[in-house]
């Protein structure tokens, strides 16, 4: 586990008064419950995620999560510079 990440658990188990254990377990949890869909949809996208074993692991989707929210957020940002203003 990177050195970042763990800061990350850190400070979400202080903010909900757990300890880091609990919440990467928490989000073991959550994935599993989602692996376990029996939507294709949803089949489909986790056997295409990028993780290095069988399934993901919490800093994995974490990391991943937070490559989308960076790339739509550049995507927001680039559409806005490109938009005239308007006075």
């Amino acid at each position: 586990m990177s050195d970042a990440f763990a800061e990350l658990l850190k400070q979400v188990a202080d903010d909900c008064g757990v300890t880091p254990e609990e919440v990467y377990r928490e989000i073991e949890a959550a994935m599993a419950a989602a692996m376990a869909s029996p939507d294709p949809a949803v089949q489909a996208i986790w056997k295409d995620f990028p993780c290095a074993g069988a399934q993901p692991t919490p800093e994995e989707m974490i990391a991943f999560l937070s490559q989308i929210v960076l790339i739509e957020q550049l995507c927001r940002d680039a559409a806005e510079q490109q938009r005239p203003l308007l006075h």
